[in-house]
């Protein structure tokens, strides 16, 4: 009996929100799994966006980096495109684009530009990028769309309102879509991590504000941004194949 590994090779991935943190990781490590990668983000800064594609063709693989606002569906659907075009077929969607996980007003207090932002940032930009992107995979009968849900879509954290709401949504997103394309051998997952130790992260917070985050955790630690890797590559990869419309917590216990 074969044993399926986490290999990617031959495969077309498009990973979003990947100029920095843990999109940056993810196109890399995919990248290093053998998959030819296609990255974006919405901004270029001093290169970061550049400096992606190029590593990704540091393994030899194939890539494109695109300045996008995925929160518009005409952008969404030239960006599919351009993959399909330039690259090849697209076999995988990493939906890790977002934003505002940090402190904002409470929920009752929120205005509705804000709300409106993170909801089209982070739970608008995965159904527009997925929407384009399984057109192509019902064509071919086969995909895997991968969303990066959090833990915050788990659980009521105060000052975060909007950004559970967003992620909640995507954990519904990813379920439904799972039902919807399962026929077609199209799998749509999601990761829900806690809190990683981006160089954002590490960056806004001192050492007692860490500390204090640590203890909520019963590893008593953030996770590293390599640890997200793993549970990545098996979400993406036929290791997982008979899993679809799941939601893999990876929290250091956060929810238990």
């Amino acid at each position: 009996m074969s044993i399926p590994n986490l290999s990617l090779e031959g495969k077309t991935a498009l990973v979003t929100g990947s100029r920095r943190g843990l999109g940056k990781a993810i196109a890399l490590a995919m990248a290093e799994a053998g998959a030819h990668v296609a990255v974006c983000d919405r901004i270029e800064e001093a290169g970061d966006l550049t400096g992606v594609f190029e590593a990704i063709r540091g393994f030899g693989r194939r890539s494109l980096a695109v300045r996008v606002d995925l929160t518009q569906k005409a952008d969404v659907e030239n960006l599919i495109r351009q993959v399909q075009e330039e690259i090849g077929g697209l076999d995988i969607l990493v939906n890790n684009a977002g934003g505002r996980a940090g402190l904002s007003p409470l929920l009752h207090e929120t205005s509705e530009e804000d709300w409106q932002m993170v909801m089209d940032n982070n739970l608008k930009a995965a159904f527009l990028c997925s929407q384009a992107a399984v057109k192509g995979m019902i064509e071919r009968k086969k995909g895997n769309i991968l969303n990066m849900a959090s833990a915050a879509g788990m659980k009521a954290f105060t000052k975060r309102g909007s950004y559970n709401i967003a992620k909640a949504g995507i954990i519904m997103l990813t379920r439904n879509l799972a039902w919807d394309l399962g026929k077609y051998n199209i799998r749509v997952n999601a990761l829900a991590p806690s809190q990683a130790l981006t160089e954002r992260v590490r960056a806004r917070m001192d050492p007692e504000t860490r500390k204090k985050a640590e203890r909520s955790y019963p590893l008593r630690r953030l996770a590293g941004v390599e640890e997200v890797l793993g549970p990545v590559l098996f979400l993406v990869s036929d290791a997982s194949s008979y899993i679809t419309g799941h939601t893999l917590v990876m929290d250091g216990g956060l929810l238990a």
